[in-house]
Order: structure tokens, then C-alpha cells, then sequence
């Protein structure tokens, strides 16, 4: 028997959260996606991009990342980094944070060191290896490629996520050929002359694209007239792209170092190509997929996979390009593109930024560790229970048809955790509004508070919080953000519902209470329909009878019939 809303305690209301997140996200559910905010500052984005590391098989690669960080009262640059779920430590019952060390290595050590390892150590070396690159260095291009090659390979099982998903998002073929099969006659693209960098004639089988030389510089005509050429650049991008992924999975079958290294190094190379060409300030590659049809062809929407059997639910690779709001397939392409070479972006763009030898040289990282979530749930019973009694109307459906409705979707054992964003908003709120003890949030949860404060206030003094995510938020992380007291920057969200745990510390127990209603609000929606479709299939299957039907009943008999005729003419 579930207690009256006046007498649970905290535990309960966090343990019915993890039970109808679970529910939620098993049944699919997605709310509206938001458009991502554009005012990220660049080098908090690109530095969380970074921290995205792991090779296959290795679960610090299926983590999230979020940081905030804020300059203090001495212009020193205080970082903080929340993993979800980074601790394997079953017993730990208490929040730490784990200030990293810079130590003198050079560039060479950091990007000849291991392709997998602990969190913490990649943190420093990101640190180490961004310190290390001198832009005056003679061999400074060197250094740059050598730091793109040692993200690629740091991070390469989730580039390798990314770009597959290229396939979904064009209805089951890869981009390529998606482009090579384009052909247009439209007048979409008003001529005009650009002069052509270096690293683009340097590429190799470049088609033959109408040219012309202005004293030094050799100008092409981007235009109707050669649009096709220009999107062939793209496609043998593209394609070699393909290729060199399969050239790297053939060395690893073969268990040859040096074949995968030279794959890598090629696919390393291609990928800082592809950067630099769909960066390219003239916007040839956004005007190809935004001006012209050359998408048009996709005749698929992309919809993120049913994740309900996944063996883990928390890796939600495949749910970053649900479409904004507004956004265009072109526009959807584009960020795809954007995705996979997001390595190769952060690197360029930190070793050009002049102010980022100060900022390193000024910066103290600190990393933490939240609890592991219990796998308690509510019980079916109790789920159902409390759904009648919340919502009287679903009673009309029988209790055996929402046992059973629920039963396809529910798990006795909760897979989540608390989300990392959810983690570092808690922290910023409770050190920025210091709550009192409401059943979340207590001094106790954190073992070494003091070195946490001195890393999180001046963030939480800011007023704005901004926050870097390598994903987009989950719908109850970006619910929760517009929450809390203190004002929080996200990154935006998929909508989407996973298995999600509360902090334990900064949010007061009426929000969550709100937020859980929403939740059984939500699953209600969601089984009513499920139950409706029940229905209908019942009343599909059933004799031919219209006596004594209801009109809501003569809807679903019309329905019925007509369906098998729409299947005859077809």
C-alpha cells in the first residue's frame, strides 16, 4: 500500500521518479525537442568536447560529461566536472571531488600514451597536451594534427557511433550515395567566385570545377553551373570517410598495429579536411544541403531506435539528431556533419584561440564523484496501483488490461543513474542558495565540502550557470534546470525520457514532488493510449454486430472495415 502524499518521505518519492523514468523512456515517450542555445562559451564547449574519451569495451567511454566553470576573485578559472555515473565503487554513499594534477610532460609523452584510460587521467591529459602545443613552434601544424590524431583515437568509438548514424539519418543509405544519386536542374544558387585555400587543392581527386586566376590567387565559380562538382567534393569525402572506417576495422580484425595505425592516420587527415570544409566561412557545404535539394531523396525520417532492450540505457548516442524545432533536413544533415568531426573543430579552434595558454596556465580542475543509484523500484502492483488512484477514469479499462499494459514495459531492477547535469546543477543550487535540509540536499552528502565550495562558488555567485554537456539533456534534466533557484545555460534537449535519478543534494523535495507528478501525469497519457489501442484491436477482431454500439464504438467498427478495402485497392 503506497503511503498518503502527506506522509512519504524523500526516498519515496525518488524511488517512484526512477520507477516511471524507467516506464517513460521504455515506452518511447519523447517530448519537444528545444533548439540549442548558441551562446556556450567556446572554450567550455570545446574543452567538454575533448573530455569525451574511451575505445570500445571500455565504460568510460559510455559516460556523460558536464562542466561549468567561472573565474574567481585572483583570475584563477575554476572548472568543475561531473561524470555520470564515473564511480565503480558500489559502497561509496557520499559525493567527493577529485582535484587533477598537471603534471611536466611533454606533447610527444601525452599523445604516445595509451588510447584507453581512467577518466581522471584523461582530464589531465587533455590539460597537459593543450599546454604543451606552442603556435610559434616551428612544428606547430604538426603538433595540431598530432593532437586531432590523439582525440580521434581517444574518442574513436563514439565518432564511430556518430557516423553510422549518418545512415539512419538517410533513410537506411550513407550520405554518399545519397549525393552521387542527386541530379538538379533548379535554379538554386546565385553565381559567385571564391578563392580557394590550400587544404583544398590539396585534396586528392578533386573533380574539375570552373576556374580562374586573379594575380596569385585561383578562384572557382561557385554556381547552378557547378554544384554537382562541388557536392562530388563532399561525396568523396564522404565515401573515403566510409572507407577508411572499414580499413581500421579490418586492421583491428587482422590485430595489425601498423595497418590500423596507418588507417587512423588517414582518417585522422580526412576528418581535419572535412572540418575545415564544412567550417569554411564561404558556407558551400550549408548552401549544398540548405539551397538545393540534394537531400530531397530522403525519404525516411530519422527516429532515434527503440531503446527499451538496450543493455545500456544511459548511452544515447543515437538521440542526438532528433530534428529541432524548425529545423530543415539540410540543416539536420549539417549538424550531422558537425558532430563527427566535433574533435577536430575543438582542436582547431582552441590552438588558434591566442587567450588559451593564459586560461591553462590559470585553471583548476576539479572532478566529481556522485553516488551510485539504488536499483530499487515500485513494484507493478504499486504502479498500478497508484495510477487508479491518481487517475479514477482508467478504471473503466479494467485492471487486468493496465497489469498488463504496464507489464511489457516494466523492470524490477532501475539501470540508471543520476544524470550529470542534474549532479552539477544540485551542487551550483545548493552552494548559490544554501537550502535547508528538506529531504535533498545536505552538508553530510559531501565527504570534502570545503574543496568542493572553493571550486563551485564563484560559479554559483555568477548568477547565470552555464553548462557544457557532451550530449544534449535528457527532458528531466532541462525540466529541472528551469526549476531550481539558481538560473542555469543548457545546451538544449531531445525531449527524450531515460532512466533518471534525483541528486541527492540542492534539489528541496517540493520540486521533486512536481516533478513527479508530471511523471505519472505523463504515464497516464501514454497507457490510456495504449489502452485505447487495446481496445480497437478487440473490437477489430470481434462479430459483426452494430446493435447497441456507442457512437465513440461505431468510430472503431468504421475504422475496421474500411482498413482491409484501403489494403485491397493497395
Amino acid at each position: 500500500m503506497l503511503l498518503s502524499p502527506a506522509s512519504r518521505d524523500p526516498e519515496e518519492v525518488r524511488t517512484s521518479i526512477r520507477t516511471l523514468t524507467s516506464l517513460l523512456h521504455r515506452f518511447n515517450v519523447q517530448k519537444l525537442p528545444s533548439k540549442s542555445p548558441k551562446d556556450i562559451p567556446r572554450l567550455l564547449r570545446h574543452f567538454t568536447t575533448l573530455l569525451t574519451c574511451g575505445e570500445r569495451g571500455d565504460e568510460q567511454a559510455k559516460k556523460v560529461i558536464a562542466v561549468t566553470g567561472a573565474i574567481d576573485a585572483t583570475n584563477r578559472v575554476k572548472t568543475l566536472v561531473v561524470a555520470q555515473n564515473w564511480s565503480v565503487v558500489p559502497s561509496m554513499k557520499t559525493h567527493y571531488v577529485k582535484l587533477i594534477e598537471k603534471d611536466e610532460r611533454s606533447l610527444d609523452e601525452v599523445v604516445k600514451g595509451a588510447t584507453s584510460v581512467p577518466l581522471a587521467l584523461h582530464i589531465a591529459d587533455v590539460w597537459v597536451a593543450l599546454s604543451a602545443f606552442s603556435p610559434r613552434a616551428h612544428n606547430s601544424d604538426s603538433q595540431v594534427e598530432s593532437l586531432q590524431l590523439f582525440f580521434l583515437s581517444r574518442s574513436y568509438r563514439k565518432f564511430l557511433a556518430r557516423f553510422k548514424e549518418g545512415k539512419k539519418l538517410c533513410g537506411g543509405r550513407w550520405l554518399h550515395e545519397v549525393i552521387d544519386n542527386w541530379t538538379s536542374n533548379h535554379p538554386e544558387i546565385p553565381c559567385e567566385w571564391v578563392v580557394v585555400p590550400n587544404w583544398l587543392l590539396g585534396l586528392p581527386d578533386i573533380p574539375s570545377i570552373k576556374s580562374r586566376k586573379v594575380g596569385e590567387q585561383v578562384q572557382w565559380e561557385f554556381s547552378d553551373d557547378t554544384k554537382q562538382a562541388w557536392a562530388k567534393v563532399l561525396q568523396i569525402m564522404m565515401e573515403d570517410l566510409h572507407d577508411w572506417t572499414e580499413a581500421v576495422k579490418s586492421a583491428n580484425m587482422e590485430r595489425s598495429p601498423e595497418k590500423k595505425a596507418d588507417a587512423m592516420r588517414n582518417l585522422n587527415q580526412l576528418c581535419a579536411a572535412l572540418d575545415y570544409f564544412i567550417s569554411w566561412e564561404k558556407g558551400i557545404v550549408q548552401s549544398l544541403l540548405t539551397k538545393t535539394n540534394i537531400v530531397a531523396g530522403i525519404t525516411t525520417a530519422f527516429m532515434p531506435e527503440d531503446r527499451s532492450n538496450s543493455p545500456d540505457e544511459t548511452d544515447d548516442e543515437i538521440d542526438e539528431l532528433v530534428q529541432e524545432p524548425g529545423e530543415t533536413q539540410g540543416q539536420q544533415v549539417y549538424r550531422y556533419l558537425r558532430t563527427i568531426v566535433a574533435w577536430h573543430t575543438a582542436v582547431r579552434s582552441l590552438t588558434e584561440d591566442a587567450a588559451i595558454a593564459q586560461v591553462l596556465r590559470n585553471l583548476q580542475i576539479g572532478l566529481v564523484e556522485v553516488p551510485p543509484s539504488p536499483s530499487t523500484v515500485l513494484t507493478l502492483p504499486q504502479v498500478s496501483e497508484a495510477l487508479l488512484a491518481r487517475f479514477p477514469d482508467m478504471r473503466k479499462s479494467g485492471e487486468d488490461d493496465l497489469l498488463t499494459t504496464l507489464t511489457t514495459r516494466y523492470s524490477n531492477k532501475f539501470t540508471g543513474c543520476v544524470h550529470a547535469v542534474a549532479a552539477l546543477m544540485g551542487l551550483v543550487n545548493y552552494y548559490g542558495a544554501q537550502l535547508t535540509r528538506t529531504g535533498q540536499g545536505a552538508e553530510m552528502e559531501i565527504e570534502n565540502a570545503q574543496q568542493l565550495r572553493d571550486l563551485i562558488q564563484p560559479v554559483a555567485e555568477a548568477g547565470n550557470a552555464v553548462i557544457a554537456v557532451s550530449k544534449k539533456c535528457c527532458w528531466c534534466c532541462d525540466w529541472l534546470g528551469g526549476h531550481l533557484d539558481a538560473q542555469f545555460q543548457l545546451p538544449g534537449t531531445h525531449g527524450l525520457m531515460f532512466p533518471w535519478d534525483p541528486p541527492v543534494v540542492g534539489v528541496d523535495m517540493s520540486v521533486l514532488k512536481t516533478l513527479e507528478a508530471k511523471l505519472w501525469e505523463e504515464l497516464h497519457r501514454v497507457v490510456s493510449s495504449e489502452l485505447r489501442e487495446l481496445l480497437y484491436s478487440r473490437h477489430s477482431s470481434a462479430p459483426s454486430s452494430l446493435e447497441g454500439t456507442t457512437t465513440e464504438t461505431m468510430r472503431f467498427v468504421t475504422k475496421a472495415y474500411e482498413r482491409p478495402k484501403k489494403q485491397r485497392q493497395a
